[in-house]
């Protein structure tokens, strides 16, 4: 895992560098200054943000079921939302509801 966020971490980065490379060349020479492209930087910070859920989600997840109850919630400081978040009611909370946006 960690060797997958640092690749794509690595890429993302090429990308962003590359870019403005592209920009200072074309710079002065009569063609358009390109911008830096956000998605790649995007790209970089949603998989930072993701890792970080990922490992609090797991710390929580006592029996690592793949889901969180409220008993495995009882420290976390978002119980008291936790009906708000089980999105589908089903008493549990998913990795996807954990990291959806409310």
């Amino acid at each position: 895992m960690k060797f997958a966020m640092s690749a794509l971490l690595v890429t993302g980065l090429a990308a962003v560098f590359s870019a403005n490379a592209q920009a200072h060349n074309h710079a002065g020479h009569g063609a358009a200054q390109a911008t830096t492209p956000r998605p790649a930087a995007a790209a970089v910070e949603n998989a930072s943000a993701n890792a970080k859920f990922k490992a609090e989600f797991t710390k929580y997840d006592r029996n690592k079921d793949g889901k969180l109850t409220r008993r495995e919630m009882v420290q976390h400081p978002m119980l008291g939302h936790f009906k708000m978040m089980d999105v589908n009611g089903d008493g549990y909370i998913s990795f996807a509801e954990y990291t959806r946006k409310h």
